[in-house]
């Protein structure tokens, strides 16, 4: 694998685990099966040397049951060339009687 090929992997993995955590919206108490969520991000990396790299997340949820939330995720990030990441996430909430609630999650992300 190339140098630059191996510094864009990089990359885009700092920016799909920044998206992650930037939804991963904390469950609010009392949510019931059938609700939904739309998050959005933008965001603009200037590193020391190199190119300016913005991003765009967006993620719409639906609540299946009070503690089962099903997502699709979406990121287009970009400096001199604009490429994306789609997939999907499911999460368990823990425990819902609580100000801040844990939940448990997986998800799949692919390059597209």
């Amino acid at each position: 694998m190339s140098i630059e090929r191996e510094e864009n992997m990089k990359i885009k993995i700092a920016i799909a685990l920044m998206a992650l955590c930037v939804l991963a919206s904390g469950a609010y108490a009392g949510i019931t099966g059938g609700e939904k969520e739309i998050g959005a991000a933008f965001t603009v990396m200037k590193p020391s040397e190199g190119d300016t790299v913005w991003s765009l997340f967006g993620t719409v949820g639906y609540y299946t049951s009070p503690q089962v939330r099903l997502a699709g995720i979406g990121i287009l990030m970009g400096s001199d060339k604009t490429t994306g990441i789609a997939g999907g996430t499911v999460d368990y909430l823990v425990n819902q009687g609580d100000d801040v609630i844990p939940y448990l999650g997986g998800g799949l992300l692919v390059d597209v």
